[in-house]
């Protein structure tokens, strides 16, 4: 009965992998939605205990950053499918084991109680850096806003509170009250 178990919980997991292009070039990757996509290349597989969760950003429908056991210790995770419950959870948790790796059979639970159930596919560990940027590419994705540069070359802007410091009226200009 075991062996059936493990062998039904392989072919679960073979089914539901993304099915990879035949040659070797750039279109060998899963496919995903240009807004979901987020760059793994580079990135090292890890391992954290579902124990240890201590915090986690949302960064799209698709992947989360764990924080395991605290900040400096982050991880990247991609599950399926996809939901736009996790943006909005205020749990989360984990089935298949205590320690959680993107293995067949671990799963991701959104919500209290019953949640919807998101099988893991990977799990990366990430460095400091790369949380920052992936943070920041949400932040700039979800505001349309771009961070400006440290010196913009635009227009000063002037302003003036209750009138205290407003700049001197040349003499003999308009308005000036040297008639």
């Amino acid at each position: 009965m075991r062996g059936t178990c493990r062998a039904i919980l392989i072919l679960a997991a073979l089914l539901c992998t993304p099915v990879l292009a035949e040659d070797s070039g750039e279109d060998a990757k899963p496919k995903a939605n240009a807004d979901q996509a987020i760059d793994t290349g580079g990135l090292k597989s890890g391992c954290f205990y579902a124990r240890e969760l201590s915090s986690w950003d949302v960064l799209n429908r698709e992947y989360l950053i764990a924080y395991a056991p605290s900040k400096s210790r982050a991880y990247l995770l991609r599950f399926s499918p996809p939901s736009f419950d996790v943006r909005s959870a205020s749990t989360i948790g984990f089935e298949g084991g205590d320690r959680i790796c993107g293995r067949p059979g671990e799963r991701l639970i959104v919500g209290r109680g019953r949640g919807m159930g998101h099988m893991i596919m990977d799990v990366w560990r990430l460095d400091g850096m790369t949380v920052d940027r992936l943070l920041e590419k949400k932040k700039t994705r979800e505001t349309g806003e771009v961070e400006p540069a440290a010196e913009s070359p635009g227009a000063k802007v002037e302003t003036d509170i209750k009138g205290e410091g407003k700049p001197a009226k040349e003499e003999g200009a308009p308005g000036s009250g040297s008639d």
